[in-house]
């Protein structure tokens, strides 16, 4: 069963990495957006997780708040995902380009 999940979600990793590299980025990232969202919904686990681990960080405060903060914990998976997957394809000019320092 362990070798199933884990075949499932190797086959699922590269199926996300080859649509990354072929879609365009201007769809991509809502994309991947919704992905997280899907994946925060599925996953009641991690959504545990880390809405404990935000009370932590954010003793006070209120609960709708941690509520954003717990989305925009998923949705910058989402993306960081999306981007990791597209590293192949980019260009370091327009890697370049999305850096503020």
């Amino acid at each position: 069963m362990a070798d199933a999940r884990a075949r499932a979600a190797y086959l699922g990793y590269r199926a996300a990495a080859e649509a990354a590299r072929v879609v365009p980025p201007a769809l991509g990232r809502p994309l991947a957006r919704i992905a997280a969202r899907a994946w925060r919904l599925a996953q009641p686990n991690r959504r545990h997780q880390v809405a404990r681990n935000l009370e932590r960080v954010l003793p006070d405060a209120s609960p709708a708040e941690r509520q954003r903060a717990l989305r925009r914990v998923f949705d910058y998976y989402g993306r960081y995902w999306h981007e990791l997957f597209r590293l192949a394809v980019e260009d370091l000019a327009g890697l370049l380009a999305d850096f503020t320092i």
